[in-house]
């Protein structure tokens, strides 16, 4: 929907924001938002989630804020593999 973009605009707008203030990078992460749209419907159907890392450099690629979704808004289990 028109709402639904405007809302995700305006979060990476702020994102971007908080990561050029705290002196960071680009940043890395998927910006279209159809495909946080089907990651939020197969998250929200699913009952276990797992998420595939790096095992070079694990919390670099794991996303705190997919913990804090999975595991307290949802309530289900995020198994982290290292690869």
């Amino acid at each position: 929907s028109g709402r639904e973009s405007k809302m995700f605009g305006r979060w990476l707008k702020e994102i971007k924001e908080k990561i050029a203030d705290a002196g960071g990078y680009a940043a890395a992460f998927e910006q279209n938002v159809q495909v946080w749209r089907q990651l939020w419907r197969v998250l929200e159907r699913c009952d276990v989630a797992v998420t595939i890392v790096d095992s070079r450099s694990p919390l670099m690629h794991f996303p705190p804020a997919l913990l804090a979704f999975v595991a307290r808004q949802l309530r289900k289990p995020l198994v982290v593999v290292l690869n």
